[in-house]
């Protein structure tokens, strides 16, 4: 996983060598908005997968102008996930978090 890290990092920064955190905040809040949209829409699986792939994207750039480690944070996420209690299964197949 650090390889693509790396080379979406690396992208970018050749790309959008000026980008500020703020312009980089914007677009993340752009890129969701537009996943929001596609799932909402039900645009199909192709335009979805493009939009996780762009919060992705534009995700790594910020993790990496605030000093955070992609693989870090999402080790650290699912630890307090596997600590977590969900309620019974739904109709829809989710379980809510009850802890």
């Amino acid at each position: 996983m650090q390889n693509i890290v790396n080379e979406i990092i690396e992208w970018q920064e050749e790309i959008f060598p000026a980008a500020t955190t703020k312009a980089v905040e914007e677009k993340l809040e752009e890129e969701a908005y537009e996943l929001w949209s596609a799932l909402y829409n039900m645009d199909g699986v192709g335009a979805t997968s493009d939009e996780i792939a762009d919060v992705f994207i534009v995700a790594c750039r910020w993790c990496k102008m605030n000093g955070l480690n992609v693989q870090d944070i999402i080790r650290d996420k699912m630890a307090i996930n596997r600590q977590r209690e969900f309620g019974p299964e739904l109709a829809n197949g989710d379980r809510k978090r009850i802890k």
